[in-house]
């Protein structure tokens, strides 16, 4: 794409289409192959006669006749399809690592834009993240240019966010500021090209990215942005579902803990793989034993024996210093075998109490209803004897030794 009148055997000519710091690169090494007499060849950026940015390698290679230099034989080819392919590896490997040092969401976004923001030298970067919940997408991180706009929610109607979104289909402009469906005009400059990339993982859109600079976007700006996208929303949707995974285990261990029994988790190979704050304590008494270790007795009765199941409606009953626990187990399945056990350790040592207490009320009970019993019986026979000794106590003709005795009878009965 050179004109045909500019006269490329004119050096200085043919230097104009490099940059300074390139044309001393080459004249260096022109310089080298003739000190030398080697070949010489070199990688560099070219702008072709439409102002296009591109690469190039030149090879060269010095002639001598008589030991005096006689010409430069050489060629030069055109690279840029190659050196961008290698720019775009580069820049997957730059952001992939960066995205690896991330440990959350939070902290993957602003390396994701800070990446972004340095392969494409934008004024501005966003990434706003959909919540199907509202139907919006909320910018989550923003920086340079677009800093302003951290917060900003874009309906999925009546916005470009929205329409990339619905679409599946990148946004680019020369100049975003003539887009009618801009929502947040005060987020670019005048006239300064832009770009909306859609984030979509398993055909669902998860969010989109946002670039701005002066210059408008190439094709092959929008193939590394639209590649950047597809790293960024897979590693956005596994780092969601790693949070969520995370959260569901915190609820799960609170209930775990909450519950006022021991919990335990047995492998296969009966290796304790967690216990709730309950079952610590109890194994501490009974096993003497902690997480990772494996699980052979508990108060000196073989595991195999306390995984048997028990009769319907009782447990395994232990004893272990003063205290009194009850164990039931129960398998976990994992397809056509066994992956475990799950162990439920109870501390019943203040129940039993209670019930050794209440049944020593119910003898007392029973016995005291007994002497209840026996003394209304016993008073019925009192009450016979001291009526008739009363009534004989009137008949005449008995001695003064006779009412002696029969007053004795009266008053002890």
């Amino acid at each position: 794409n050179i004109p045909d009148d500019i006269d490329l055997t004119n050096i200085e000519t043919a230097l104009s289409f490099y940059e300074e710091e390139d044309k001393q690169r080459l004249e260096q090494g022109v310089l080298t192959a003739i000190a030398t007499q080697q070949t010489f060849e070199i990688e560099l950026p070219f702008i072709d006669g439409d102002g296009r940015n591109k690469w190039v390698y030149i090879n060269c290679e010095p002639v001598f006749e008589s030991e005096q230099l006689s010409k430069m034989v050489g060629y030069i080819m055109d690279i840029t399809e190659r050196k961008q392919h290698e720019q775009e590896q580069e820049a997957i490997v730059i952001v992939s690592g960066a995205l690896r040092k991330a440990e959350n969401r939070s902290q993957m976004l602003p390396l994701i834009l800070e990446q972004l923001r340095y392969l494409l030298q934008t004024d501005g970067a966003a990434l706003a993240i959909y919540h199907p919940e509202t139907e919006t997408a909320v910018i989550e991180e923003a920086q340079g240019k677009m800093s302003q706009g951290l917060g900003l929610h874009h309906s999925m109607q009546n916005s470009i966010t929205g329409k990339t979104l619905t679409t599946g289909q990148p946004f680019i402009t020369k100049n975003i500021q003539s887009e009618s469906e801009l929502l947040y005009k005060n987020l670019f400059n005048i006239d300064q090209a832009a770009a909306c990339i859609p984030l979509i993982t398993q055909q669902q859109p998860i969010g989109a990215i946002w670039v701005c600079r002066p210059n408008e976007f190439t094709p092959v700006d929008l193939r590394l942005l639209t590649t950047i996208a597809d790293i960024t929303a897979n590693a956005i949707h596994r780092a969601t579902l790693y949070e969520q995974t995370v959260t569901q285990a915190e609820q799960i261990n609170q209930i775990v803990n909450s519950v006022p029994d021991g919990v335990l988790l047995l492998n296969e190979n009966h290796k304790l793989l967690m216990a709730n704050s309950a079952a610590q304590t109890y194994l501490e008494l009974l096993a003497d034993i902690h997480i990772g270790d494996t699980l052979n007795h508990l108060n000196g009765r073989p595991l195999e024996e306390l995984l048997a199941t028990p009769p319907p409606g009782s447990w395994h009953t232990l004893t272990s210093q003063g205290k009194t626990f009850e164990a039931i187990a129960s398998p976990l399945s994992a397809g056509p075998t066994d992956a475990g056990w799950v162990m439920v350790l109870r501390d019943v040592t203040e129940r039993q109490m209670v019930q050794q207490q209440l049944q020593q009320q119910e003898r007392l009970a029973a016995v005291g209803q007994l002497a209840a019993g026996i003394a209304h019986d016993f008073n019925n026979l009192m009450a016979v004897i001291i009526l008739y000794s009363q009534l004989l106590a009137k008949s005449p003709g008995l001695t003064a030794r006779d009412h002696e005795r029969l007053d004795t009878i009266i008053k002890q009965t």
